[in-house]
């Protein structure tokens, strides 16, 4: 292709095939080779069946043990010296350091998409202070730092992590909005259903809801609670086995696993919930409410970006499970026609704001068109 290779970095391939597939198709509709660089971890047929090639690049998500931390980023140097693209873009926090750096050393351009903070800016331990410490080299190394919310970017521009005239703010990651589109699903119960749809780790918010959960349980038995998404077992940012059965056994909360599909579960609720402690732009909630479903989040950066207090849905206090219980109870008593009018205003805001298409002609804008004018050039 005449408009050269994009290298996507992320420490998942299953994201970038559900989450970025629009800007991967604009980019090659200017012309670009696009590549993925990312575990396999089942994605492979989704990407080659849109006509993109995976290379699988060995990566742990949350490892912290230097002698893989090492080997990571000199695989991923070793595929960027092979695959010599014009431009390398890499998403979340160890491809953005990993791959800014390696893509600094060897001549390549490189964007790094900050998706968002998590554990290195909620935590306050020697691996949040290491994660930070490598942030402002590796940045510096970046062409541009890309944000989902103008909080973050603020925060990194503030602490001198990243230079403002290199940042820019993405309006999300894009939506399908057709494919997360309004479909009717009800349970036959007459309860209110509430979906918690996120990774079971604790930044999530999972142990207040699961005591917001065990509040209500008392005296509101039309409530019932769900929650779906991966769970590492195990894990110290994780609730363990005892602690499902305790949420399950005293709060009736539902553990349904991970679903590759949310669809069908975000059509049976009646709300979708998020109580994390901070996001970049929360794909859970820009699902739900393209689908006509009120929120219940956190007043925490990323999810101020799509719940209007009293018009799309409630707001929580992060870290309170409390005020959460207090947000919990407004939508038990809202009732149905106004909880649906707020669903339907929150998908006219992700239609006007967060569509595919603005993405996609972002991607165009600034990675595309001005690689092929540079080649033009040359």
């Amino acid at each position: 292709m005449s408009g050269g290779k994009a290298l996507l970095v992320c420490n998942s391939a299953w994201a970038v095939a559900n989450f970025r597939m629009a800007a991967m198709r604009a980019l090659r509709g200017e012309g670009m080779e696009v590549v993925v660089a990312a575990p396999d971890d089942g994605a492979r047929p989704a990407l080659e069946e849109e006509g993109f090639r995976l290379i699988p690049w060995k990566v742990e998500g949350r490892g912290t043990h230097p002698l893989h931390e090492l080997a990571a980023a000199f695989a991923l140097g070793r595929i960027i010296a092979s695959e010599r693209p014009a431009v390398c873009l890499n998403y979340t926090i160890k491809p953005a350091i990993y791959g800014s750096l390696a893509a600094r050393f060897l001549g390549v351009r490189s964007i790094a998409v900050i998706t968002g903070l998590g554990y290195a800016f909620i935590d306050r331990g020697r691996k949040a202070w290491a994660i930070r410490g490598l942030y402002r080299p590796a940045l510096r190394a970046a062409s541009e730092i890309w944000f989902l919310n103008e909080e973050d970017r603020r925060l990194f521009v503030e602490l001198g992590l990243a230079r403002a005239a290199r940042t820019v703010v993405l309006p999300g990651e894009g939506i399908d909005t057709e494919r997360f589109a309004p479909r009717p699903a009800r349970h036959a119960d007459g309860k209110t259903v509430f979906l918690m749809l996120s990774r079971l780790i604790y930044e999530k918010g999972i142990a207040e809801y699961f005591e917001a959960a065990r509040a209500l349980k008392r005296d509101r038995p039309d409530a019932r609670f769900l929650v779906a998404g991966p769970w590492d077992e195990g894990s110290p940012h994780a609730p363990s086995r005892a602690e499902l059965a305790v949420a399950a056994a005293e709060g009736g909360v539902e553990y349904l696993g991970r679903a590759d599909d949310v669809r069908p579960l975000i059509a049976a609720a009646d709300f979708v919930v998020l109580p994390s402690y901070r996001e970049g732009l929360p794909r859970a909630l820009l699902e739900a409410a393209s689908m006509g479903k009120p929120l219940i989040a956190t007043n925490a950066p990323g999810c101020r970006e799509l719940v209007r207090e009293g018009e799309t849905g409630f707001f929580a206090e992060p870290r309170s499970s409390l005020s959460l219980e207090a947000a919990l109870r407004k939508a038990l008593d809202l009732g149905r026609p106004k909880a649906e009018a707020m669903g339907r205003r929150g998908r006219q805001l992700v239609i006007a704001e967060y569509g595919d298409e603005r993405i996609a002609e972002l991607y165009r804008s600034r990675v595309a068109r001005p690689i092929r004018n540079f080649r033009k050039g040359e």
